[in-house]
């Protein structure tokens, strides 16, 4: 499952060479990262199999883990980010063709589309507010891209104090979960983990 995630942050690595290798083809093998990511995640839970990952964890003395799951919404909503985003990508080779930064562009939409994705498989409370965090700080990048226009960078700073503020407020909410799931006796990465934490 935590492939999906590697897979796009793997295209977005690999954008800006691309790009120059072979122009006409690199949005639509771009493109279909994401949208390959989206439907194995759909067609795996409507399948029946598992989508559940944990690769440990990053931050133990808080008890945060690399933990994904999907259920039936996190899985429409998987398929809706990589369906979209796949758009997207390719829609962007047509509309920005020849931009000299088009590659940079590539990989902050990439980037953006595998925290988009991250914020809707996450199982980890704080994992979530990373992800939330990385979607603000790319669409800062992605709307101000045009970073000569004076309205481009000021669309950019209102986005950033918004979603800023989102996340102030999302990360308060976060740490009362904790500190109620900490006062219910969940042990810490139990308190951090939004499935244990509905079960509860």
């Amino acid at each position: 499952m935590a492939w999906t995630l590697l897979a796009i942050l793997a295209a977005a690595a690999a954008a800006p060479a691309l790009v120059r290798a072979v122009p006409r083809a690199a949005p639509w093998l771009l493109g279909a990262v994401p949208l390959a990511a989206g439907t194995w995640l759909l067609a795996t839970y409507l399948g029946g199999g598992t989508l559940a990952a944990d690769l440990g964890a990053w931050a133990p003395q808080f008890g945060v883990r690399f933990a994904l799951r999907a259920d039936g919404l996190s899985a429409l909503f998987a398929a809706l980010v990589g369906g979209i985003g796949g758009l997207v990508t390719v829609y962007a080779g047509g509309y920005l063709a020849g931009h000299p930064r088009l590659g940079r562009f590539y990989v902050l939409l990439l980037v953006f589309i595998a925290a988009m994705l991250g914020l809707v498989l996450a199982d980890d409370l704080f994992l979530l507010f990373v992800c939330w965090e990385l979607t603000s700080i790319t669409s800062f990048f992605l709307i101000g891209f045009k970073d000569t226009d004076p309205d481009a960078r000021a669309s950019a700073q209102k986005a950033l104090l918004t979603t800023g503020l989102g996340g102030l407020a999302l990360l308060g909410g976060l740490v009362l979960l904790v500190a109620m799931g900490r006062d219910a006796g969940l042990a810490p990465d139990a308190a951090t983990s939004i499935s244990e934490l509905l079960r509860h």
